[in-house]
């Protein structure tokens, strides 16, 4: 077909794509995941855990994130802010990454707001960068390539879930979203395209 065409010869399409399956596996790992840290670290600190709140905080995190990618949009390139904001991620994750016994229940609430600040600017960001990067006329279906892999990263962790420890996971979200981040850099928008959608 067209689009496995597209994707076999084009270069951009393929990083494109690698690009959001791995930050997309850290990201749906990590909804499953968030709960189980922060119940260990009030755990830790003898309180109960607040989800309702935590959610929202959540949500409000998002929006700033959105409202970010407004902000920064006319002024730095899409593939530099995909950079950033990959990056920022795997530092909202850290504290959860090295265990909550060092760092505490605050410290893991930040670092997963700044991940969700990520993902909040994520998502715009990710947008515009595939209406660059891949034909609209077969967008849908080359992105359904890229689900494949995202699904089994996913069904990968949640299967063995039982035999790993939420630090294992975290770190492990970490090496997917270093990865999507080495792969943000050699990501090329074509001026063609990109000045079209503009």
């Amino acid at each position: 077909t067209n689009a496995f065409k597209i994707v076999s010869s084009q270069k951009e399409v393929v990083v494109a794509g690698a690009c959001q399956s791995l930050f997309e596996g850290a990201m749906y790992t990590f909804v499953f995941m968030w709960t189980v840290a922060m119940e260990k670290a009030a755990a830790v600190s003898g309180m109960e855990t607040p989800h309702g709140y935590i959610f929202a905080i959540f949500m409000v995190s998002c929006m700033i994130g959105s409202c970010t990618y407004k902000t920064l949009s006319g002024s730095v390139s899409p593939t530099q802010m995909l950079s950033m904001v990959i990056t920022a991620a795997a530092f909202g994750l850290m504290p959860a990454a090295v265990g909550t016994e060092a760092f505490g229940i605050t410290a893991l609430l930040l670092g997963f707001c700044l991940f969700e600040a990520a993902v909040g600017c994520y998502w715009p960001l990710i947008g515009e960068i595939r209406s660059g990067v891949i034909p609209e006329e077969c967008r849908s279906t080359i992105m359904n390539f890229f689900r494949v892999p995202l699904n089994l990263i996913v069904v990968i962790v949640l299967y063995n879930i039982g035999d790993l420890t939420d630090v294992f996971v975290f770190r492990f979200c970490i090496v997917l979203l270093g990865a999507s981040a080495f792969l943000s850099t050699m990501l090329v928008i074509p001026v063609s395209a990109h000045e079209h959608d503009s």
